[in-house]
Formats: C-alpha cells, sequence, structure tokens
C-alpha cells in the first residue's frame, strides 16, 4: 500500500467511525442539559442521596442507590440481614457493574456515585460503537446509520448516558462477547461473557447464544434443504423441506471456551450460597414487600398491571408504554430468524421473555429491551426504504427519549 493509499483509507475509517461517535456525543449532551435543568427547577418526587449532588442528582434516581450502596459497602451483613427478615435487599442485584464502578472510583479518587456516572457514560459510549461495528458487519452503511439511531433514539435509551444503572455495562459485555464469538476469539468471547453473566439474571441467554453461535460457524449446526423428485426434466428435482442437523465431527474443543462465560454467574451463585445460604437469593427476594414479584399466576397474567389500569393511575400509562415496545419487538422475532439465525433469535427471546414473565407489571421491561439489540438491526432493515415511517420512529423516538428524560430527572418511576 502506497503512503497515498495508506492515508485514503485511515480517511475512510476515521469517517466511518465519526458519525457514531458525533450521534452519541450530540444526543449525550442534549439528554444532559435536560436532565440538569429539570432537576434544578423541581423538588424531587423521592428522597435520594442525589439530593446531594445538585448538578448530576438527576441521573440518581431509584435502583441507582442500591448500586452505589454496593459500590460503597459491598453485600454487606446488613445487607444479609435485610434478606433474612424478608425486606428488600442488595442481593437482589448483580455485582459485575457495581463492583467495576468501586474500582473506578479507586483509580479516579472519585466518590462512588460520580465514578457510577461515569462507567454508565463511557459503557454507553462503547456499546454504540460495538453496535455500529456490529451492524457495520451485516448491513450496508445506510442501513447501519439508521440502526445506531434507533439505538440512540430508543425512548429508554437515557440509561446509556448517565444513569447509575447496569444496563449500558451489560449491553456493552455482550456485544464485546458476540464480537470475539464471531471473529473465532472464544476465550476472549467466553471471559466477556462470564463478566455480562454477573451483571443480570438474563446473562444466562448470553451463554446458550454464544455457544449456538458457535456452533452456527463452526457447521455443527445449521439447517439443510431436502430435494424431491417430482418426475423426469431438469427441473424435477426441486427444493423441499429444510431441515436442522448436528454434525458432530465438527466438534472442538476450543469451541467450547465460551462456556467460560456460565463462570459469572456460577461463581455469583456460589457466593450468595456462602453469604446467605440461598444461591438464588436474587430470585427468592423478589417477593419481599415493596417489590412484590414473586412467581406465580398473578405474575404471569399481569394482574397488577390491570389494577393499575382499572384505578387509571398515570402510572399505568408508564407501564403500557413498556408493553407496546415488548409488542413490537416480538413482533419483529420471526424476521429476526430469518435474518441472523438460531444464536441470535435464541439469545433475544431468552433476553424478552425472562423478564416478561418475571414482571408483574411490564416494569423494566422498558429498558431491558436495550439488550434485545439483534432487533433493531431487522428493523432497520424493513424501514429503510420506507421514509416516512423511519422518519416518524425517529423522530418519536427522541422526542419521548427527551420527555422521558425529563420526567426521570424529577423522579418518576418510568421503567
Amino acid at each position: 500500500m502506497t503512503a497515498v493509499q495508506e492515508r485514503e483509507s485511515n480517511r475512510a475509517r476515521g469517517a466511518t467511525w465519526r458519525f457514531p461517535l458525533v450521534l452519541f456525543f450530540a444526543v449525550g449532551s442534549v439528554l444532559w442539559v435536560i436532565n440538569m435543568v429539570r432537576y434544578s427547577s423541581s423538588t424531587p418526587l423521592v428522597e435520594s442521596p442525589a439530593l446531594e449532588r445538585p448538578v448530576v442528582g438527576g441521573w440518581l434516581f431509584l435502583d441507582s442507590v442500591w448500586y452505589v450502596q454496593i459500590a460503597e459497602r459491598g453485600y454487606d451483613d446488613a445487607t444479609v440481614k435485610d434478606f433474612h427478615d424478608g425486606n428488600e435487599s442488595a442481593v437482589a442485584f448483580f455485582p459485575s457493574y457495581p463492583l467495576t464502578v468501586r474500582g473506578v472510583a479507586a483509580v479516579t479518587r472519585m466518590d462512588a456515585a460520580y465514578a457510577a456516572l461515569l462507567t454508565t457514560a463511557l459503557s454507553g459510549l462503547a456499546t454504540v460503537l460495538l453496535f455500529w461495528r456490529w451492524c457495520s458487519n451485516k448491513v450496508p452503511p445506510r442501513t447501519a446509520r439508521l440502526a445506531t439511531a434507533m439505538l440512540v433514539l430508543y425512548p429508554y435509551a437515557w440509561f446509556l448516558f448517565g444513569t447509575a444503572y447496569g444496563d449500558a455495562f451489560f449491553l456493552m459485555m455482550v456485544l464485546l462477547a458476540f464480537s470475539f464469538a464471531e471473529r473465532r476469539h472464544y476465550l476472549l468471547a467466553g471471559l466477556a461473557g462470564a463478566v455480562a453473566s454477573a451483571g443480570r439474571p438474563v446473562g444466562f441467554a448470553l451463554i446458550f447464544a454464544l455457544l449456538l453461535l458457535v456452533f452456527e460457524r463452526e457447521g455443527v449446526l445449521g439447517r439443510t434443504s431436502e430435494r424431491t423428485d417430482s418426475g423426469s426434466g431438469d427441473d424435477a428435482r426441486r427444493p423441499g423441506r429444510r431441515r436442522w442437523y448436528f454434525d458432530r465431527s465438527r466438534l472442538r474443543p476450543a469451541q467450547f471456551l465460551v462456556g467460560i462465560s456460565a463462570a459469572g454467574i456460577a461463581s455469583w451463585c456460589v457466593f450468595l450460597y456462602l453469604r446467605t445460604g440461598d444461591p438464588l437469593a436474587f430470585f427468592t427476594v423478589q417477593s419481599a414487600p415493596g417489590w412484590e414479584q414473586g412467581a406465580g399466576p398473578s405474575t404471569w397474567l399481569k394482574f397488577r398491571f390491570f389494577e393499575f389500569a382499572a384505578e387509571r393511575s398515570s402510572h399505568a400509562a408508564f407501564l403500557a408504554c413498556q408493553a407496546v415496545a415488548v409488542a413490537v419487538f416480538l413482533a419483529f422475532l420471526p424476521r429476526l430468524a430469518r435474518r441472523l439465525g438460531v444464536a441470535y433469535t435464541a439469545y433475544t427471546a431468552l433476553i424478552i421473555a425472562v423478564p416478561l414473565v418475571g414482571s408483574a407489571d411490564f416494569q423494566g421491561l422498558g429498558r431491558y429491551l436495550l439488550a434485545a439489540f439483534p432487533i433493531l438491526l431487522v428493523a432497520a432493515e424493513w424501514l429503510v426504504d420506507r421514509p416516512v415511517l423511519r422518519n416518524l420512529t425517529l423522530v418519536s423516538g427522541g422526542g419521548i427519549l427527551a420527555l422521558f428524560t425529563w420526567l426521570f430527572a424529577r423522579g418518576f418511576y418510568l421503567t
């Protein structure tokens, strides 16, 4: 490669990365201004350590308090006592994000809350860049730009920019794991997957999906067409029914290195058993008063959502928004199966199904759907040549995102 060609290549790469970088910082700047203006102009609805941080306090509501507490104190004796007393407890929150926040706080000498905001913002930036690269390897640049814009303007995407929640960190590690697996760096994929599976209960979906992705790429798992004989002549043998196959002869020990991803959630369960006597304490504590998310028909059938709706509570509107988001994502699942194969379909289906079954009223589903990122790619492919729907999606998504950021900055429980 000549010097001129090398300069042109470097310029092209710079132009390629410019779009997601500019998009992230542009949207992030607007959301930070909205958050700070709203927080400083009114009294928050809920008590929070945010009250002590007038500049960034609008990002530190609700579950942020739990994550900051874990970063500061770990899973201490008071946390264990709360669990044994049947109360809400920090054992409900997986450790990889708050422990990373603790590390960032130690390195930067920041307060844990500020370190959490920095960790989330950097994770969000990495997420957008990784998603951009993942899309660019699968679709033309125009579609990749649309998919990335849909991620950044998703109505609940403020969790990528500054909250003390673990969503951005989890999604970053998931994208890293898939990216490594697609490049056949199976050990690195397993290590990234282990951090992800120690970050959220649905991390087990990534473990399963990584194995499927490796099997697909190595030809162990796939589908083949059977041909049927319908007579004579050149057109006699026509494509018939497609069937699955599993070729054991193609299995290699290195392929199972992605299974290291199970170490994250396994280690967490061992820790919980040693500290509380219950390896599934994160699940058990969901039935505590205040959360009341225990498994059973009332949770599965969303009785609490219908109770809010019958009372005409304003909270029902926020829950309905999340229910609609779930319906839209599920509608694109068949297209995802045809487009990206079994691994990404299985991952996405589990990412949606597990919190959907576990939530008593759709609460939380809005932000959990951020992790169902493959849907955004196939949705972008469908929208890219439909300008009216495409523009409506981006404008309405950005508008709702701005509104929700405004409301969250006052302490509204949106998701």
